[in-house]
């Protein structure tokens, strides 16, 4: 009388074939976990040292074009905006420093009243710990005179 060993299989060599065959599979399963959790860990290590700051950065080059675009900074305060802007970033540990360069200027004369237009250079530099970035970005203003 054959004994039923595995799953109604009386052949042993398909018994030892069947065991290898999940063997394998949890084998490979296992090492599939193991090499996911080890390359995710280190990509988040990575990351970790060299976080760069886009929302801070972005978000000062255009409250800055935006305050120069509405008269807000003009060549009068342009010190104490730098200033007041590397003070507020240093506290969060940031370094930054902003100037404007002069670019040219142009007058319409064929509207009424004539409109004056300024293309001014914008530059921002952006500093951290791992970090070290400048931005430099045309601004046109126009006004007119009443």
């Amino acid at each position: 009388m054959k004994l039923d060993l595995l799953f109604g299989i009386y052949d042993k060599k398909a018994q030892w074939m069947l065991i290898s065959g999940v063997l394998i599979a949890l084998a490979v399963i296992s090492m599939s976990v193991l090499l996911t959790e080890v390359s995710t860990s280190g990509s988040k290590i990575s990351y970790s040292s060299y976080r760069i700051p886009y929302y801070e950065m972005r978000s000062l080059i255009v409250e800055l074009t935006r305050a120069y675009r509405n008269g807000d900074i003009n060549e009068t305060n342009e010190y104490n905006v730098s200033r007041t802007i590397s003070e507020i970033y240093a506290l969060h540990g940031y370094c930054v420093e902003v100037t404007f360069k002069k670019g040219y200027n142009t007058t319409s004369l064929n509207t009424t009243p004539p409109i004056h237009i300024y293309m001014d250079y914008l530059c921002v530099n952006f500093s951290t710990k791992n970090l070290h970035m400048e931005v430099n970005k045309s601004v046109i203003r126009t006004s007119s005179t009443r």
